[in-house]
Protein backbone atom coordinates (compact mmCIF):
# COMPACT_ATOMS: atom_id res chain seq x y z
CA UNK A 1 0.00 0.00 0.00
CA UNK A 2 1.15 3.52 -0.59
CA UNK A 3 2.67 5.88 1.95
CA UNK A 4 -0.16 8.35 1.36
CA UNK A 5 -2.69 5.73 2.48
CA UNK A 6 -0.80 5.08 5.72
CA UNK A 7 -0.43 8.80 6.32
CA UNK A 8 -4.20 9.35 5.88
CA UNK A 9 -4.99 6.35 8.08
CA UNK A 10 -2.74 7.63 10.89
CA UNK A 11 -4.25 11.09 10.64
CA UNK A 12 -7.77 9.68 10.89
CA UNK A 13 -6.81 7.67 13.95
CA UNK A 14 -5.33 10.76 15.67
CA UNK A 15 -8.45 12.77 14.88
CA UNK A 16 -10.81 10.11 16.22
CA UNK A 17 -8.78 9.72 19.45
CA UNK A 18 -8.76 13.50 19.98
CA UNK A 19 -12.51 13.68 19.32
CA UNK A 20 -13.15 10.89 21.84
CA UNK A 21 -11.16 12.79 24.49
CA UNK A 22 -13.16 15.98 23.89
CA UNK A 23 -16.56 14.29 24.05
CA UNK A 24 -15.72 12.21 27.13
CA UNK A 25 -14.58 15.20 29.19
CA UNK A 26 -17.49 16.38 31.45
CA UNK A 27 -16.33 20.01 31.44
CA UNK A 28 -16.22 20.27 27.65
CA UNK A 29 -19.31 18.23 26.81
CA UNK A 30 -21.91 20.96 27.09
CA UNK A 31 -19.74 23.98 26.36
CA UNK A 32 -21.14 25.33 23.07
CA UNK A 33 -18.87 28.41 23.06
CA UNK A 34 -15.78 26.18 22.99
CA UNK A 35 -17.25 24.15 20.13
CA UNK A 36 -17.91 27.33 18.12
CA UNK A 37 -14.32 28.45 18.64
CA UNK A 38 -13.08 25.04 17.54
CA UNK A 39 -15.20 25.16 14.40
CA UNK A 40 -13.77 28.58 13.52
CA UNK A 41 -10.18 27.34 13.89
CA UNK A 42 -10.62 24.02 12.08
CA UNK A 43 -8.22 23.35 9.26
CA UNK A 44 -9.49 21.42 6.29
CA UNK A 45 -8.75 17.73 6.45
CA UNK A 46 -8.45 15.64 3.33
CA UNK A 47 -11.76 13.80 2.94
CA UNK A 48 -11.82 10.03 3.11
CA UNK A 49 -13.87 8.10 0.54
CA UNK A 50 -13.94 4.81 2.47
CA UNK A 51 -14.14 2.66 -0.66
CA UNK A 52 -14.18 -1.03 0.12
CA UNK A 53 -13.30 -3.86 -2.20
CA UNK A 54 -14.29 -6.62 0.23
CA UNK A 55 -17.63 -8.41 0.00
CA UNK A 56 -18.55 -8.07 3.67
CA UNK A 57 -19.28 -4.74 5.28
CA UNK A 58 -17.85 -5.87 8.61
CA UNK A 59 -14.37 -6.23 7.13
CA UNK A 60 -14.13 -2.60 6.10
CA UNK A 61 -12.40 0.05 8.14
CA UNK A 62 -14.42 3.21 8.65
CA UNK A 63 -13.48 6.09 10.93
CA UNK A 64 -15.36 9.16 12.04
CA UNK A 65 -13.81 12.06 10.15
CA UNK A 66 -14.17 15.08 12.37
CA UNK A 67 -11.25 17.51 12.30
CA UNK A 68 -9.78 18.58 15.61
CA UNK A 69 -7.62 21.63 16.11
CA UNK A 70 -4.32 21.15 17.81
CA UNK A 71 -1.86 23.84 18.76
CA UNK A 72 0.76 22.13 16.66
CA UNK A 73 -1.33 22.39 13.47
CA UNK A 74 -1.53 26.19 13.66
CA UNK A 75 2.11 26.76 12.72
CA UNK A 76 3.11 24.17 10.17
CA UNK A 77 6.24 24.78 8.17
CA UNK A 78 7.33 23.06 5.02
CA UNK A 79 8.99 19.77 5.89
CA UNK A 80 12.76 19.80 5.52
CA UNK A 81 14.41 17.12 3.47
CA UNK A 82 15.98 14.59 5.74
CA UNK A 83 18.80 13.75 3.34
CA UNK A 84 20.38 16.16 0.89
CA UNK A 85 23.30 15.92 -1.45
CA UNK A 86 25.81 18.71 -0.89
CA UNK A 87 26.94 20.69 -3.92
CA UNK A 88 30.36 21.01 -2.28
CA UNK A 89 30.04 24.54 -0.93
CA UNK A 90 28.76 23.77 2.57
CA UNK A 91 28.44 20.42 4.30
CA UNK A 92 26.57 21.80 7.33
CA UNK A 93 23.51 23.63 5.97
CA UNK A 94 21.45 22.90 2.89
CA UNK A 95 20.25 26.50 2.59
CA UNK A 96 23.79 27.86 2.82
CA UNK A 97 24.96 25.32 0.25
CA UNK A 98 22.26 26.36 -2.23
CA UNK A 99 22.86 30.09 -1.68
CA UNK A 100 26.61 29.81 -2.20
CA UNK A 101 26.09 27.62 -5.29
CA UNK A 102 23.72 30.18 -6.79
CA UNK A 103 26.16 33.00 -6.04
CA UNK A 104 29.09 31.13 -7.58
CA UNK A 105 27.08 30.24 -10.69
CA UNK A 106 25.93 33.84 -11.08
CA UNK A 107 29.45 35.19 -10.69
CA UNK A 108 31.11 32.69 -13.03
CA UNK A 109 28.50 32.41 -15.72
CA UNK A 110 26.84 35.81 -15.86
CA UNK A 111 29.53 38.20 -14.67
CA UNK A 112 32.35 36.10 -16.14
CA UNK A 113 30.81 35.88 -19.59
CA UNK A 114 29.86 39.55 -19.69
CA UNK A 115 33.29 40.66 -18.48
CA UNK A 116 35.09 38.32 -20.90
CA UNK A 117 32.95 39.54 -23.82
CA UNK A 118 33.62 43.15 -22.86
CA UNK A 119 37.39 42.58 -22.73
CA UNK A 120 37.43 40.75 -26.07
CA UNK A 121 35.29 43.36 -27.83
CA UNK A 122 37.08 46.44 -26.51
CA UNK A 123 40.65 45.18 -26.16
CA UNK A 124 43.34 46.90 -28.19
CA UNK A 125 44.82 45.29 -31.28
CA UNK A 126 46.99 42.71 -29.52
CA UNK A 127 48.18 40.96 -32.72
CA UNK A 128 48.88 44.28 -34.50
CA UNK A 129 46.69 43.34 -37.46
CA UNK A 130 45.17 46.80 -37.83
CA UNK A 131 48.57 48.43 -37.32
CA UNK A 132 50.09 46.33 -40.14
CA UNK A 133 47.27 47.31 -42.52
CA UNK A 134 47.70 51.01 -41.66
CA UNK A 135 51.47 50.80 -42.18
CA UNK A 136 50.90 49.08 -45.55
CA UNK A 137 48.64 51.92 -46.75
CA UNK A 138 51.14 54.54 -45.54
CA UNK A 139 54.00 52.77 -47.37
CA UNK A 140 51.93 52.49 -50.59
CA UNK A 141 51.07 56.20 -50.43
CA UNK A 142 54.76 57.09 -49.88
CA UNK A 143 55.93 54.93 -52.85
CA UNK A 144 53.27 56.40 -55.16
CA UNK A 145 54.24 59.94 -54.13
CA UNK A 146 57.96 59.25 -54.92
CA UNK A 147 57.11 57.45 -58.20
CA UNK A 148 58.66 54.15 -57.09
CA UNK A 149 57.18 50.75 -57.98
CA UNK A 150 54.65 49.54 -55.40
CA UNK A 151 56.72 46.39 -54.66
CA UNK A 152 60.52 46.64 -54.99
CA UNK A 153 61.93 43.85 -57.19
CA UNK A 154 65.09 43.77 -55.04
CA UNK A 155 63.20 43.42 -51.78
CA UNK A 156 65.27 40.28 -51.04
CA UNK A 157 68.82 40.28 -52.49
CA UNK A 158 69.37 37.60 -55.15
CA UNK A 159 72.48 36.24 -53.45
CA UNK A 160 70.41 35.27 -50.38
CA UNK A 161 67.89 33.23 -52.38
CA UNK A 162 68.75 29.52 -52.55
CA UNK A 163 66.84 27.53 -55.17
CA UNK A 164 66.87 23.72 -55.53
CA UNK A 165 68.81 22.16 -58.42
CA UNK A 166 67.25 20.30 -61.35
CA UNK A 167 68.23 16.93 -59.88
CA UNK A 168 66.52 17.72 -56.58
CA UNK A 169 63.33 18.71 -58.37
CA UNK A 170 63.30 15.63 -60.68
CA UNK A 171 59.67 15.14 -61.79
CA UNK A 172 58.13 17.75 -59.45
CA UNK A 173 55.77 19.98 -61.43
CA UNK A 174 56.43 23.72 -61.16
CA UNK A 175 53.63 26.12 -62.07
CA UNK A 176 54.79 29.69 -62.83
Amino acid sequence: MSAQFYHSLGRLARISVSQARLTSSPTLRGNSLLRQQQQQQIFLVQPSLNISTSKKNRETLAADVTPVVTKKAVVESAPKKKFWISQGYSHKSEDEDIQIRNLVMFMTVTVGMVLFSFIVMYSPDSRFKEWAIREGYIELARREALGLPLVDPDLIPLDRIVLPTEEELEDFEIIV
